[in-house]
């Protein structure tokens, strides 16, 4: 596991594991079963807590979880779900590990949604770049040692995702004499200030304010229909009404009296 954190003194691990740990670090964790790891940092301005559990098949010697960030929001911690926006660039971040024996001939292979593209020449294990193949045919890991473990980088940039806002972006691995391992991490798309933002067509456009015309209609009739409060603003509504035709009726009798 990998972690960030910028203004902060010490960081503290719990649950899976514990003790004191760097502001920033790298540990190979190697458990027998579902486990979390909490890590939480304490600055000046106070503390930040980040958890992540690696889930174990029973007899599985091939280790793997797929994480990513929103680069262009500047995020230092890696999630399992990211939030882009159309023109965000995300960083993916796997590690793959042999648990309990060598692994030979491993190919990595990373399955993007339609609403990633992804950038050719960022693709890196353990820092060093490699072919553009990740999302293709595969990225060769070569051989891991039994212990040991490999970090692959790389980044995509993402454009509108029309109506499906939430995506899983898929990373699987294959090594000989061993059953294709997979994991994934969720994209959702268009979030920005607690509303979705999504590139929509005129027919889209009216067909969005088709449906916010029609839920306002509905909450009005519920609130003068059902509400008492509602039915209090109507009656005051239809009394306001009422006053101001018999006012016109009025002031029509009067003027037509003085011709």
């Amino acid at each position: 596991m990998r972690w960030t954190s910028t203004n902060t003194n010490y960081c503290t691990a719990s649950n899976g594991w514990s003790g004191n740990r760097q502001t920033n670090g790298y540990e190979l964790v190697k458990p027998s079963s579902q486990t979390t790891y909490n890590l939480t940092c304490y600055g000046a301005n106070g503390s930040v807590s980040k958890s992540l559990t690696i889930y174990v098949s029973e007899g599985q010697n091939i280790g793997l979880t797929k994480l990513g960030r929103n680069l262009s929001n500047g995020d230092r911690s890696y999630e399992k779900t990211i939030r882009l926006a159309d023109g965000e660039v995300a960083e993916f971040y796997l590690t793959t590990s042999a648990v309990d024996s060598d692994l030979v001939n491993v190919v990595i292979k990373d399955i993007l949604p339609l609403s990633l593209t992804y950038m050719n020449g960022t693709t890196k294990i353990n820092g060093v770049i490699q072919p553009d193949t990740i999302t293709t045919t595969g990225l060769s890991l070569g051989n891991i040692a039994r212990g040991t473990s490999k970090v692959i980088t790389f980044q995509a940039l993402s454009s509108a995702p029309g109506y499906y806002l939430t995506q899983t972006n898929t990373a699987e691995v294959t090594a000989n004499g061993q059953n294709k391992v997979t994991d994934s991490a969720t994209i959702v798309f268009g979030v920005v200030l607690g509303a979705a933002t999504v590139k929509t067509g005129p027919a889209d456009s009216l067909l969005v304010m088709l449906l916010i015309s029609f839920g306002l209609a509905s909450v009005l009739f519920y609130y003068f229909t059902y509400n008492q409060k509602g039915k209090l603003v109507y009656a005051g509504i239809e009394n306001k009404i009422r006053e101001y035709q018999f006012n016109q009726a009025k002031k029509r009798i009067i003027k037509n009296s003085k011709k």
